[in-house]
């Protein structure tokens, strides 16, 4: 049997910038966030610090009720910015319905990213089929930092690591690694 071929491709780019901090709310961090003209996700993205100040929240009932709106009935309702990394589950702009296993996957995938680095800033581009509300699949661009401090007594600073992509569908994954070089980003 031949394996069909993704309709998602990996990218390098999206056309957001994801280098704007996420939303700060009382359920914890939410993306910055653009929609397509029927008022789905098209775009989340950001930059997530972790400093431990920030709990994130499990879904809650307002949420999960508007999110399940536009859910097959074995959906998961997922986090974007996940519930362990401070993502919050009260606000729908970090929430979308979505197979179990694109949820377990994008949250393993953040999960680990942050457990390793300080800072990563993230975008996702979201697909759809039709006018279907539901996501199909997703990209992922990401990059990763580590904070170190500096030498010299200017402070910190963040030493950038690989920016690595993703693209998902329920039952495809596939993964690059777009650059290796370090930079080195004083703040």
């Amino acid at each position: 049997m031949v394996n069909p071929q993704p309709k998602i491709n990996v990218v390098t780019h999206h056309s957001v910038d994801k280098t704007t901090p996420v939303k700060r709310t009382n359920g914890g961090f939410v993306p910055n966030v653009s929609h397509d003209s029927q008022g789905r996700i098209r775009y989340a993205y950001g930059s997530v610090v972790r400093d431990g100040s920030v709990n994130g929240t499990p879904v809650s009932s307002s949420a999960r009720t508007q999110v399940r709106a536009n859910a097959a009935n074995a959906d998961d309702i997922c986090h974007i910015i996940p519930n362990s990394m401070g993502g919050s589950g009260q606000d729908i702009d970090n929430l979308y319905p979505g197979n179990r296993n694109m949820n377990r996957g994008m949250d393993a995938q953040l999960d680990m990213t942050l457990s390793q680095f300080d800072r990563v800033d993230f975008s996702i581009e979201f697909f759809y089929e039709g006018s279907n509300r539901r996501p199909m699949g997703y990209s992922l661009v990401r990059t990763v930092f580590t904070r170190e401090s500096d030498a010299f007594g200017f402070g910190t600073r963040w030493v950038e690591g690989p920016t690595e992509t993703a693209a998902l569908e329920e039952n495809f994954i596939q993964k690059g690694q777009v650059k290796k070089e370090v930079h080195v980003v004083v703040m």
